[in-house]
């Protein structure tokens, strides 16, 4: 609908305008693309206006990734949970040392 668009602090800056980009690297045109990628402010208007509830902040990140060459499919934001095993298991060998 272009609501995200119209929205789009950053579009009325610069030349950004996600639903081009997101064409675009749909189409496999990524020349240029993660320069105007890191024109998005992640501010979330996008999602507060988008009627279908599209997570475009995550659609950056996820592009921007994708371009970095990181793969998106196996990567895991750190959690605490995990942050804390991790710490458990080194004290211990330090323990044993």
């Amino acid at each position: 609908c272009g609501g995200c668009t119209a929205s789009c602090s950053a579009g009325g800056f610069t030349d950004f305008n996600i639903r081009r980009m997101h064409t675009s690297f749909q189409r496999g045109q990524y020349e240029g693309l993660d320069d105007k990628l890191r024109n998005c402010m992640l501010c979330g208007k996008c999602l507060l206006v988008c009627p279908r509830g599209v997570n475009l902040r995550s659609l950056i990140i996820n592009m921007r990734r994708i371009l970095a060459g990181v793969d998106v499919v196996t990567w895991r934001p750190p959690r605490e949970d995990r942050i804390e095993k991790q710490l458990a298991k080194q004290s211990e060998k330090n323990k044993r040392i």
